[in-house]
């Protein structure tokens, strides 16, 4: 059985920072990392490209 941290993201938006920082991490402890948004109805969110950040 995976481990896995659901990410709730604002509909009025974020910065990927914000984001990229904590999911890396997570990811390459072996954690999945489902996102949805908390716009009704709940539904997935496109995810990030594999790009890594700009320092």
């Amino acid at each position: 059985m995976s481990k896995k941290v659901l990410a709730v993201l604002s509909e009025y938006g974020y910065w990927g920072e914000e984001l990229l920082g904590p999911m890396e991490n997570l990811e390459g402890a072996g954690y999945v990392l489902p996102i949805k948004t908390s716009y009704p109805p709940a539904r997935s969110v496109q995810p990030l490209s594999n790009r890594k950040r700009q320092p």
